[in-house]
């Protein structure tokens, strides 16, 4: 009986133990949690649906891709609001020589319309013209583009260029809302620059927050909407305007309406935060 309590006892011991080390490792959680909302977050994030080409293109494994990738305009896009995502995927990595074949499912015509491209894709079956359109990328550089006749479709291309997903948000006053900060960089206003004119040009923004462009150029800029949603208007060399996105989840492109070819796009997640992110203290 004596050594019944006693591995009891013991048992409890080890039970209480373990219940102290679980409360200890909660505490230092939400402690850890708490400083990273006070002092800003970088959030890091992998858009859904996106292709990622290898410059090794000989043949297709699990780690490589063909050298044309395929970007669908699903049934609906031309429809504003319809879908969260108007190509599919909306982001793609690929290199120099690497094709792009866009394929049109929907039942109206779109285009493909860039700074350096352009093409009208029709429903498939039409007698019009071809449902696809392709474009090789002889260049390395960040090509965003939209549909002329649906300004809200948006998608962007990352050809050779090292584009962090690393996006730097802050919390301001005692509100704590997300504070999302995209550059306008020196010498955006040069077309031949290939971008990227925005960075980062594929900005993750929770729901509800508010995204600030800062100048850094030696001339003014505007982020402007293509679907309307919003407009900085031209904000001055060494200045910043912060808007809040109230928007739809999906993704949003916008421009610079002194310099068209400056292109880019958010993408406004369902989330209210960055928690379903990974977080890193910065």
């Amino acid at each position: 009986m004596v050594c019944q309590n006693n591995w009891m006892s013991d048992k409890n011991r080890l039970l209480q133990g373990v219940g102290v080390a679980i409360i200890i490792i909660s505490l230092a959680a939400i402690a850890y949690s708490t400083q990273a909302v006070q002092n800003g977050v970088i959030s890091v994030f992998q858009p859904p649906n996106t292709i990622t080409t290898s410059k090794s293109t000989s043949k297709t494994t699990a780690t490589s891709s063909p050298s044309t990738i395929s970007v669908t305009v699903p049934a609906g896009a031309g429809r504003e609001g319809f879908l969260q995502e108007f190509f599919v995927p909306s982001r793609v990595n690929l290199h120099v020589d690497n094709t792009i074949k866009w394929i049109n499912t929907d039942t109206v015509s779109h285009t493909i319309t860039s700074a350096t491209f352009n093409g009208l894709v029709w429903p498939q079956g039409s007698s019009q013209g071809p449902s696809t359109f392709s474009h090789t990328f002889d260049k390395s550089g960040t090509f965003s583009y939209f549909c002329q006749i649906h300004p809200y479709m948006t998608g962007v291309a990352f050809v050779d260029v090292q584009e962090t997903e690393r996006i730097l948000n802050t919390t301001i006053g005692s509100s704590h809302f997300v504070n999302v900060r995209v550059e306008m960089p020196r010498n955006a206003a040069y077309a031949n620059n290939y971008g990227p004119y925005f960075i980062p040009s594929y900005a993750l923004v929770p729901l509800n927050a508010r995204v600030t462009w800062i100048n850094k150029d030696y001339v003014a800029h505007t982020a402007t909407a293509t679907d309307g949603s919003f407009n900085t208007g031209p904000v001055l060399p060494d200045q910043s305007y912060t808007i809040p996105i109230d928007h739809n989840p999906g993704s949003v492109g916008y421009f610079c309406q002194i310099h068209p070819w400056m292109q880019a796009m958010i993408y406004v997640s369902p989330s209210q935060s960055t928690s379903s992110a990974f977080l890193k203290h910065q």
